[in-house]
C-alpha cells in the first residue's frame, strides 16, 4: 500500500522514488496515462520512444508529445509504463498506472491510501 496526503491546495500527493530521487507525485484522476516525468529524468531511465500520444486537456486543447517506455518500481512492483517527459520538475501519476489499485482519497483527513488489487479480486 501507498500512503500519501491531500496538500494543502487540496490535491491528492504520494511520495514515489525515481531513478534514485524522491518526488511528490500528483495523483490526476483527469489524465488517463500513466505518468508525466521531469525530461531530465529521460535519460536516467533509459526510455525507449513508443510513438506519439494525442491529449485533450482541460478546455478541449490538444496537444502532441512523445510517448516512452520505462521502467520503475510503482508499490513494490517492478513494471514497465509508458511515461511522457515535460520541462516541468513536477511528476503526475495517471490512472492507467493506477488502473490495478484502489486510489482511496479522504479529503476530510487530508489522507491517501493507493492499494494494489489481486487481479482475481
Amino acid at each position: 500500500m501507498i500512503r500519501g496526503i491531500v496538500n494543502h491546495d487540496r490535491v491528492p500527493v504520494i511520495s514515489l522514488t525515481i531513478a534514485n530521487r524522491d518526488f511528490f507525485a500528483l495523483v490526476d484522476t483527469g489524465f488517463n496515462g500513466s505518468l508525466e516525468l521531469p525530461a531530465d529524468l529521460m535519460p536516467l531511465l533509459s526510455a525507449s520512444r513508443l510513438g506519439t500520444a494525442i491529449s485533450e486537456l482541460a478546455g478541449g486543447r490538444r496537444v502532441s508529445e512523445d510517448l516512452y517506455l520505462v521502467s520503475l518500481e510503482f508499490d513494490g512492483v517492478p513494471c514497465q509504463v509508458s511515461a511522457t517527459f515535460s520541462q516541468d520538475a513536477g511528476v503526475l501519476i495517471g490512472t492507467e498506472l493506477l488502473s490495478k489499485h484502489r486510489l482511496c482519497v479522504d479529503f476530510v483527513n487530508r489522507q491517501v491510501e493507493i492499494h494494489q488489487i489481486n487481479p482475481s479480486s
